[in-house]
């Protein structure tokens, strides 16, 4: 096998391998470090766990309103900031996927790339 031949299979099938497992590790990272399965599973829990708690015993329609309306504000809370959190996970993913993509192509013509610019370094050279 000769070192160009070695060169291309190691260029287009070694390494292209590891660009793909690398680019899955990334995105995978991204997963884990978002928490998305505790985010979805957790998506209507009030925001950090705060709840309000009847101060007095019996029933008083005031406190009783005041607690279910202080309950749906902190719901409502927490559901914003775990969508703004997901959303903000979509936007990581994407651009992780766009700069994946973007280097793929730039490896898969980067033997050209490189022939292209010795050729055109030749030819500028004026002697």
């Amino acid at each position: 096998m000769s070192i160009f031949s070695a060169y291309f299979y190691w260029h287009y099938s070694e390494r292209l391998k590891e660009i793909f497992l690398a680019m899955s590790n990334y995105v995978n990272f991204w997963v884990f470090f978002f928490s998305i399965k505790m985010v979805l599973k957790s998506l209507f829990l009030p925001w950090k766990r705060i709840e309000s708690i009847p101060q007095k015993t019996g029933f008083d329609i005031s406190i009783w309103a005041n607690n279910i309306f202080f309950d749906i504000v902190s719901r409502v809370i927490g559901l914003a900031m775990r969508v703004f959190l997901l959303c903000f996970f979509v936007l990581c993913e994407i651009v992780t996927l766009s700069v994946g993509v973007l280097f793929i192509v730039i490896w898969l013509f980067l033997p050209l790339i490189v022939v292209y610019i010795i050729i055109y370094g030749f030819l500028k050279i004026n002697v």
